[in-house]
């Protein structure tokens, strides 16, 4: 049965988490704040996710997705190298009692960043300053997070970001050939998942209530696997009986999205986040007076398939530039962006690309973007694919060939 729910304090922020990849998420967003002499506590009874939150906290901590991270419930404390600093990794269910915390070097780990589960062990000891992330169940694998503590960085963990997003699933994949003959891009599988679940997965770790799917090349195996799927966010299946394109097709969905900032994120697009998932750095990143998009770029050197010359020039500011004649750029779009709904106020009706109404931003100046910070796939080609695959099998089994 659901716990009951707990009371919030009114300082703090309450987070539905709909899944792990949402427990993640927000574990990864709070590894992007914290720094040395951090204490995160972790409250919930058994199964709500405190060691699943703590490894993926040291995951994005590490950079490293594949770190081992086993529940230290036997030996009381585990210690990690990360880029933060070192990170302590207390599981406090079988302590003695609070005197017995010094013998595993509690005030030495104080001097970096601990965490600590089942903190209602430390009696006095408990930091009055730390983080406070209480999990509660819900049904299946749905949790709530109440979090206290840290009060001038816990509104970036507030979740308040775009509760709708457009997946763009209806393209062709004429390129990934013969791979889409018998079915839509987004249905292909990295990882044992489909490109079109990843993108959901991360869009409801992010919040995201609402996802429109626009079809069309094999739109009923598209439609058959939303219907099938159980896991957040809600989706709701677009079919383009005539292809639009990437704007065209925006365009046309703008009455589903709302009138407020939505994410938009090609359904072929796969990324690795950084310490900060990238879909919390584009909300942070938005400012609605400032820009009337917002896209994630990711460094064109470091993109293993071919890619062409790049596509944009970005200032100190974040503001885009696209390519001059003979110039080779540093960045390429990575398939994932931020909109605000008048970006397509003056953009025709029936089949266009979102570049026109980018063209149109950056004449106006309000074209904006950032940089990935974690791995991002060129997903153009089968061979593409091929090495996606091998850079995700290398990463889980610690292959650096």
């Amino acid at each position: 049965m659901p716990e009951p729910e707990s009371p919030v304090p009114a300082s703090g922020v309450q987070r539905d988490l709909p899944g792990l990849a949402a427990t993640e998420a927000l574990a990864a967003a709070v590894a992007g704040l914290a720094r040395p002499g951090d204490v995160i506590l972790l409250e919930g009874p058994f199964g709500a996710g405190k060691t699943a939150f703590a490894r993926a906290f040291l995951r994005a901590a590490s950079a490293d997705a594949a770190l081992e991270v086993p529940s230290p419930s036997f030996t009381l404390v585990q210690s990690y190298d990360t880029r933060l600093g070192p990170v302590h990794h207390f599981d406090l269910w079988r302590l003695d009692g609070p005197a017995s915390l010094t013998e595993l070097g509690w005030e030495e780990a104080r001097a970096d960043i601990v965490l600590a589960e089942w903190p209602e062990r430390l009696g006095a000891l408990r930091p009055p300053e730390a983080l406070e992330v209480r999990l509660s169940l819900l049904e299946g694998e749905a949790r709530r997070a109440g979090l206290s503590g840290w009060p001038t960085r816990i509104g970036a963990l507030a979740g308040a970001g775009p509760r709708a997003a457009m997946l763009l699933a209806a393209g062709l994949g004429t390129r990934m050939r013969p791979l889409t003959d018998t079915t839509a891009k987004p249905l292909l599988t990295l990882g044992g998942r489909t490109l079109l679940d990843h993108a959901l997965d991360r869009l409801g770790a992010a919040g995201v209530e609402r996802v429109v799917v626009n079809t069309h090349w094999h739109a009923d195996a598209v439609a058959a696997h939303l219907a099938a799927r159980a896991e957040m966010p809600r989706t709701v299946l677009r079919r383009e009986e005539a292809l639009l394109d990437t704007g065209g097709g925006v365009l046309a969905a703008l009455d589903m999205l709302g009138p407020d900032p939505f994410f938009v994120v090609n359904g072929d697009s796969f990324w690795l986040d950084g310490p900060t998932p990238a879909l919390d750095r584009l909300s942070a990143a938005w400012d609605a007076a400032d820009a009337d998009a917002l896209l994630l770029v990711h460094r064109t050197f470091e993109t293993r398939a071919e890619t062409g010359p790049g596509d944009f020039f970005l200032d100190p500011l974040g503001t885009v530039r696209r390519r001059r004649e003979g110039e080779i750029l540093p960045y390429i779009y990575a398939g994932i962006q931020l909109v605000a709904p008048r970006l397509l106020a003056e953009a025709p009706q029936g089949r266009f690309s979102m570049t026109l109404a980018w063209d149109r931003a950056i004449a106006a100046g309000r074209l904006r973007a950032i940089v990935h910070d974690g791995l991002w796939f060129h997903l153009s080609t089968p061979l593409d694919l091929a090495e996606a695959e091998a850079t995700l099998s290398a990463q889980r089994t610690g292959d650096s060939r």
